[in-house]
């Protein structure tokens, strides 16, 4: 069976051609375990959830971890210990880190396009776009870390985003946030969070300091009040709309405290 009936011409291009097989692959994979991650520690609560396609609800891609209560606390200390050796490091140091995403994304595009395409329904031309935003997104970041040098960091930063964007917006938040010498704590959508944890993993091979950045995925989104209810966040990005952005604008949070 093929999920891309729906544009027949598919396999008339390369691009088309790799794009399915890369979905292939994901749906044929053995399903992985998605821990939670903070302070470069793999974190399991031993309360299991599995998340499906919304092409398909019988295609379960994942086993992810509901966290227990107090974990998202633990991420947000984790990420304030790393700022204190992340902030002082220089610009050139940090832009180190992420010099090769670009290429990498460019690389693999159908790959994580399809993971896109898996977790959210996106057909293939909005995933790809989707990947491409990030590229884009990234390369330019980079360029004016580069120009403008050091600035004074921050602290931590809550990078909360919605599924319609799983991808460009938990990177590009996250990636600015870092080269500016700032620590997050990324909180993806419930609904699609595997393409946030490839971007983990990717950070982890390129050796990103741990605590630096941290990776919190809630079923309930109990944790995503507690985080922005943390006084001890620098800022809040918050992507996307619908109920969970708007409940993320009436919350109790600090005045200092910047929400974008």
């Amino acid at each position: 069976m093929s999920i891309m009936a729906d544009v027949p011409d598919f396999q008339t291009t390369e691009e088309g051609r790799q794009y399915e097989q890369e979905i292939m692959i994901i749906l044929s994979a053995e399903k992985k375990d998605y821990p939670n991650y903070f302070g470069g520690l793999k974190i399991a609560s031993g309360h299991e959830f599995k998340i499906s396609s919304p092409i398909d609800p019988t295609i379960e891609y994942g086993i992810f971890q509901e966290p227990e209560e107090g974990t998202m606390e633990e991420a947000v200390t984790a990420a304030s210990k790393a700022f204190e050796q992340w902030s002082k490091k220089s610009a050139e140091e940090r832009i180190g880190y992420f010099k090769a995403l670009p290429g990498v994304l460019k690389a693999r595009r159908e790959h994580y396009a399809a993971a896109i395409t898996v977790s959210t329904g996106m057909v293939r031309e909005d995933a790809l776009a989707e990947v491409d935003a990030a590229i884009v997104a990234i390369e330019k970041i980079l360029e004016d870390a580069a120009k403008i040098g050091r600035k004074n960091p921050l602290g931590v930063w809550a990078v909360i985003t919605a599924h319609n964007s799983p991808f460009a917006s938990p990177v590009a938040y996250s990636v600015a946030a870092m080269v500016a010498g700032n620590t997050v704590v990324m909180n993806p959508s419930r609904y699609a969070p595997m393409p946030a944890h490839m971007f983990y993993n990717l950070m982890e091979k390129y050796n990103l300091p741990a605590g630096v950045l941290n990776l919190i995925v809630d079923r309930k989104e109990y944790s995503t009040e507690a985080l922005a209810n943390d006084l001890r966040l620098a800022g809040i990005v918050a992507s996307g709309s619908g109920d969970r952005l708007e409940n993320l604008m009436f919350l109790q949070v600090d005045d200092e405290i910047r929400f974008v």
